[in-house]
């Protein structure tokens, strides 16, 4: 699946370059989905309480922890990858868009609960769904957050 960059909402990049949060490598994150009528808003949505309205809402549907967060350094800078994130082998899903990431477990995942960011899963506009198939999201080569040196 071919997937949008990592839209960070505008606290976690002030977070990020002020040195607050928690390393994303050794933070317990969640990642869960949108649906489609979600629209990216980093400047305003800042926490879990700002999406929580567009978590998708099915029976087989459950936010998964992020696992093996890795930094890694590349040609120009560095970047932050990690697992694929598998959300079901069998599943059902409604039509989702985008796949966000909160700071938290998942099954304790607070209202304030910092947002990292949203990624579109489906940059051509058409949502992705799974009929009793596998569901799961792999990172970009170059990792879902990359940063790097201006030229």
């Amino acid at each position: 699946m071919t997937t949008g960059p990592l839209i960070l909402s505008e606290a976690m990049l002030l977070a990020l370059l002020s040195g607050t949060p928690e390393r994303l490598d050794q933070a317990a994150l969640t990642a869960l989905l949108l649906t489609p009528d979600y629209l990216p808003d980093p400047v305003s949505h800042g926490v879990y309480a700002d999406i929580a309205a567009y978590e998708v809402a099915a029976t087989d549907y459950q936010r998964q922890r992020l696992h093996g967060g890795r930094f890694a350094a590349t040609a120009t800078g560095a970047s932050f990858t990690s697992d694929p994130i598998l959300f079901g082998d069998p599943v059902c899903l409604p039509p989702v868009r985008y796949l966000a990431f909160c700071f938290g477990l998942p099954a304790a995942l607070e209202d304030d609960a910092p947002l990292v960011g949203v990624m579109d899963l489906a940059p051509g506009g058409v949502a992705v769904e799974a009929v009793r198939g596998r569901f799961a999201v792999t990172p970009p080569a170059e990792g879902w957050l990359t940063l790097a040196q201006a030229n």
